[in-house]
């Protein structure tokens, strides 16, 4: 197995929130937030439940990514922003 990974902890998962929140900024379009959200969500699990597996870690994450990517994109495609 890969060590360092079966010793992540809640705060790296806010790190990796913070890093894709911030990609969003320089970023063109709506790609990383959903992937931020997603690491914010896990990393309050795991504050809550540390014993949490890696594997179930990133299983949880990538749901998260796809699920909070598709109901982004229909939220976007719902309420459209007003340009001239």
């Amino acid at each position: 197995m890969i060590p360092f990974l079966e010793n992540i902890e809640f705060w790296h998962w806010w790190i990796a929130a913070a890093v894709f929140i911030t990609l969003e900024i320089f970023a063109p379009g709506v790609v990383f937030i959903w992937l931020g959200i997603a690491s914010a969500i896990v990393g309050a699990a795991l504050f809550a439940l540390p014993d949490i597996a890696w594997e179930l870690q990133f299983s949880i994450w990538g749901m998260l990514a796809v699920a909070s990517a598709i109901i982004g994109r229909n939220y976007i495609q719902k309420n459209p922003t007003k340009t001239d």
